[in-house]
């Protein structure tokens, strides 16, 4: 279970009972509270994520004044900032920072200045962003937007800052451990990929089959403005590389008719990855898109103003998320931002081409069903991959692959920036990126290889995965077949390598006996024993000359 060292600049109810909802997935340190500075400046054990919790009070005599000019403020905060920036020299483990205030409540006495409080906490802010752009294994929480929406009189406790030395309420606790488990779940599990959407009543007011396209309701007034900025919201999402679908009751003519020809519609026909219009059980038709697009159910957010429909998905597919809208559809833009399953630390570039890349992967798949040769149509596609070293230019795109793919991934390791820079610049590691290009378009980087050496003569495959969507093009062998060429040059003559199996890499089963690896059983335990690796699942073992890479002829 992964170990979480929480630390605070003034205690945080570290006994209380809400804890234990990040205690059922984390093993929770509590023992700096308190002292940040100390729980910060430790060498923490391998792999543990550092969370500080700063208020902004904790740093200023209150009593003395409630003004302070920018030196003051500097003098204040500076060592502060250099204590997060110098952990980060000798500490590569993630760190969480929340930062909060309790502000000074006399609206005279901010009228024509901003207080003392409200200084330091803009500082630190301003100063840990700057931090966290040159380091990014530093997550930065705003703890006062939380704060401020619920009201900051609920969130702040005097009785408990003077009994237990604890500024926050049990409503602020409360609300603190949410956002911190948000955060942590986003960092060790992906956001979901697709969006599914009705049409009738969800996209648009009213029901384009029996009111036409002439009167739904979709455009600058009333309540069709409602339905207009929740467009906007999927438009928005789309472009950080959410993929759209539809499922829809209804006839495909009428709904590709508004998609095409209304003026007021913000998402266009292109924007869609897959259309599902019939009067088939949604259900059915979200298997078909699952399959049709290579895509785990579990990665899917169904939305559907119909509870019915909503219910039927929740009972069908339990894996899907299915949402809850308002009744209201006023609040739909703002509840769709808020839906953190769809929320991502960043976007990168593959993010803003996703749709176009899923388009590309679909008729890749319907053309290669018509030849009966794969080989022969696969060197008519003209692939062409190129091996990129990692850098500060493509590891988040590294990392994101990591928390990301399931299905062609031999071990499912899900690493931080910092975790993947360590393998990667570490002596005689093998580690590289793959982009691909074909007749069909350039895929982007779709693929992460880690090997980490054992000894002069071994080196171990810790990580190889390959985007889903690029799927059925003998990549996996082009890749070994680089490896073997760098890890010969390096004097290596074995390659060790893993196989975990999970519920969604049973596609990549076979792949290592399909390149002549052998299935270490007997000496399993020394072999873990000799190079001190916790080995999960099943072991392999191959001299490098003879390695199968026959299938990657296709890229000569």
């Amino acid at each position: 279970m992964q170990k979480i060292i929480i630390s605070s600049s003034s205690f945080i109810l570290s006994e209380h009972p809400l804890w234990e909802v990040l205690k059922s997935k984390f093993t929770l340190d509590f023992s700096f509270v308190g002292n940040f500075s100390k729980s910060l400046l430790k060498k923490n054990e391998k792999n543990a994520l550092n969370v500080c919790i700063l208020f902004a009070n904790d740093f200023l005599d209150e009593n003395l004044s409630i003004y302070l000019n920018d030196n003051e403020v500097k003098k204040i905060c500076n060592p502060i900032v250099e204590l997060i920036s110098v952990r980060n020299n000798f500490s590569q483990n993630p760190l969480i920072i929340g930062l909060a205030y309790d502000p000074i409540k006399n609206l005279l006495n901010s009228v024509y200045q901003i207080t003392a409080i409200q200084k330091i906490f803009n500082y630190l802010q301003r100063q840990i962003n700057k931090v966290q752009k040159k380091n990014r294994n530093i997550y930065f929480i705003n703890l006062d937007l939380s704060f401020s929406y619920y009201g900051y009189a609920k969130i702040f406790d005097r009785r408990n800052f003077y009994l237990a030395n604890s500024r926050i309420s049990v409503e602020g606790l409360e609300i603190l451990i949410r956002d911190l488990g948000l955060v942590l779940n986003r960092i060790y599990k992906p956001s979901k990929k697709l969006l599914i959407l009705d049409c009738d009543n969800t996209l648009w007011g009213g029901i384009v089959g029996e009111e036409g396209i002439e009167h739904i309701k979709l455009g600058q007034d009333g309540i069709g403005k409602a339905f207009l900025n929740f467009q906007k919201t999927i438009k928005l999402l789309s472009n950080q590389g959410i993929l759209l679908a539809i499922s829809s009751k209804n006839n495909e003519k009428d709904v590709l008719n508004i998609f095409e020809k209304h003026e007021s519609m913000q998402i266009k026909k292109n924007d869609i990855i897959n259309f599902k219009i019939n009067w088939d059980e949604k259900y059915k038709n979200i298997l078909k898109i699952s399959k049709e697009l290579d895509l785990g159910l579990d990665s899917f957010v169904f939305w559907d103003d119909n509870p019915f429909e909503r219910d039927k998905i929740k009972k069908n597919l339990p894996e899907v998320l299915t949402v809850e809208p308002n009744d209201d559809v006023v609040h739909w833009p703002d509840q769709l931002k808020e839906l953190t399953e769809l929320s991502k630390f960043s976007v990168t570039k593959e993010d803003e081409i996703k749709v176009k890349q899923y388009k590309i992967r679909s008729k890749f798949v319907t053309e290669k069903r018509k030849f009966s040769d794969e080989i022969y149509y696969l060197k008519s596609i003209k692939l062409k991959a190129t091996r990129i070293n990692i850098d500060e230019s493509n590891i988040t795109r590294a990392v994101q692959m990591t928390q990301k793919t399931n299905q062609f991934n031999l071990r499912t390791i899900r690493y931080t920036n910092d975790e993947i820079n360590k393998i990667a610049n570490q002596k005689k590691n093998i580690s590289f990126l793959v982009k691909l290009k074909d007749i069909y378009g350039d895929h982007g980087i779709i693929s992460l290889l880690l090997a980490k050496k054992l000894d002069n003569k071994s080196i171990f495959i810790d990580t190889l995965l390959i985007s889903c969507r690029v799927l059925g093009r003998n990549l996996g062998t082009w890749v070994l077949r680089e490896l073997k060429n760098m890890a010969s040059k390096l004097g290596y003559e074995n390659i060790y390598a893993e196989y975990i199996e999970t519920n969604k890499n049973i596609i990549c089963k076979s792949f290592y006996q399909n390149h002549n690896f052998e299935e270490i059983k007997k000496n399993k335990y020394d072999f873990e024993k000799k190079y001190k690796l916790n080995i999960k699942g099943k072991i392999y073992k191959l001299n490098l000359k003879y390695l199968n890479i026959e299938a990657a002829s296709v890229y000569d």
